[in-house]
């Protein structure tokens, strides 16, 4: 096996490399194993799972600060967005709850059952969503 990289092999990694080859198939070509194949690429900051010798997208200092501020800030817009009629919309199997609390025993064990039975299923805490429903005194 072949253990120089020169500028010929080099560029004959790279010709290989846009054609899309395996780097296990570019190893057999070049006399080389796959690992120093991926070293290689590596090391030259090369994709060569894209099918391509482009260089890699490297991650920058902005990129460390501006990802988790839009992440954040998306996720503040969106809970705004979506946390009123959630909120609207448990208030209102909360206040069905209460009525159901409010009916003859038979009925409201059923009804009481059934709904809060549902709501228990959810795979969040029960306290909360009893929180959630605004259920009292039960």
């Amino acid at each position: 096996m072949s253990t120089g990289w020169d500028n010929a092999t080099l560029k004959k990694l790279k010709a290989l490399t846009v054609k899309g080859l395996s780097t296990s198939e570019i190893g057999k070509r070049l006399g080389m194993s796959k690992n120093a194949i991926v070293g290689k690429l590596n090391r030259l900051g090369w994709n060569a799972k894209a099918g391509g010798a482009e260089k890699k997208a490297k991650e920058t200092k902005v990129d460390i600060l501006v990802t988790p501020i839009v992440t954040i800030l998306v996720g503040v817009g969106l809970a705004l967005v979506v946390a009123a009629p959630i909120g609207a919309f448990a208030q209102w199997v909360g206040s069905i709850i209460m009525w159901a609390t409010e009916q003859r025993p038979f009925i409201m064990g059923i009804l009481v059952s059934v709904l809060v039975g549902i709501a228990l299923t959810l795979p969040i805490s029960s306290a909360a969503i009893c929180a959630g429903l605004g259920l009292t005194g039960l």
